[in-house]
């Protein structure tokens, strides 16, 4: 009779320990690269997810928040709503940064157009 199949366990907590200690250990570029490969590997997933997967996923989400909210005391609320309205507010000023900064270079690029015309206006006026 085989042997009965021992678990796993040990090694899986082994190797979560390891994995911390690497963390720790590693630099910020490399933290950087480690989590935008997570990230990649999490867009591919969901965009290989059927819709009732993806659903089931919103709702997951959803129930874990309402959780978390319902489990929250009233000055931990109030904190999140803070920080949520800072980073929105950060998030509307690099908006606006970015729409000036855009409107800018079109204007830029029209004064040059512009400039360009009035020049093969000249030379083309000149040789007629």
């Amino acid at each position: 009779m085989p042997r009965k199949r021992k678990s796993n366990l040990s090694q899986r907590s082994n190797s979560a320990r390891a994995m911390k200690v690497a963390r720790f250990n590693e630099t910020f570029p490399q933290a950087e690269l480690r989590m935008l490969e997570q990230a990649k590997r999490d867009a591919a997933h969901r965009a290989a997810e059927t819709p009732e997967r993806s659903q089931a996923r919103y709702r997951r989400q959803a129930e874990y928040l309402a959780s978390q909210r319902a489990a929250e005391t009233p000055e931990q609320s109030q904190a999140r709503r803070l920080q949520h309205a800072t980073y929105m507010a950060s998030q509307r000023d690099t908006e606006t940064i970015e729409r000036e900064a855009a409107e800018s270079r079109k204007r830029d690029v029209a004064e040059r157009a512009q400039q360009r015309r009035l020049i093969f206006t000249k030379t083309r006026g000149g040789i007629r």
